[in-house]
């Protein structure tokens, strides 16, 4: 596990890797659904970090211009929990700054629709600022 961790905050912390691109597969296949209650809060904890690695890298990406990469890492994040706004954020971040408000505007409406289907709560001030110029709905 300590490899998976330093991996994990390597992504975090330094440039992000020009061979790969983060997936939900990496997800998949480092940290696999378990039921025992022994490994739950360890697995739990690993994907919050290689979530947070992926959101990380995303973020990155999309800083250097790399929108394409950007968004591969954001949307697997996503995926991943569909629920986490901090990705959602993150998504609709790098739709906006590659200058397609429409798809980050959509991406908002899937969200806020998925989030009150999900757990029946309101997406943060934050999450609704990122596209409140856009529109008026929100």
């Amino acid at each position: 596990m300590h490899v998976l961790e330093a991996f994990a905050y390597r992504l975090i912390d330094g440039p992000a890797p020009k061979r790969t691109s983060p997936s939900d597969a990496w997800i998949k296949a480092i940290l696999p659904d378990c039921d025992d209650d022994c490994l739950r809060l360890e697995r739990d904890r690993l994907r919050d970090l290689f979530l947070h690695a992926i959101e990380a890298d995303a973020t990155r990406f999309a800083a250097s211009g790399d929108y394409a990469r950007a968004l591969e890492a954001a949307p697997a994040a996503l995926a991943a929990d569909p629920v986490r706004e901090t990705a959602a954020a993150a998504l609709i971040a790098i739709h906006l700054a590659e200058g397609n408000r429409p798809q980050a505007v959509r991406t908002y409406r899937d969200f806020r629709t998925r989030l009150r289907a999900i757990i029946d709560v309101e997406p943060a001030d934050e999450l609704r600022a990122l596209v409140a110029p856009y529109i008026a709905d929100v």
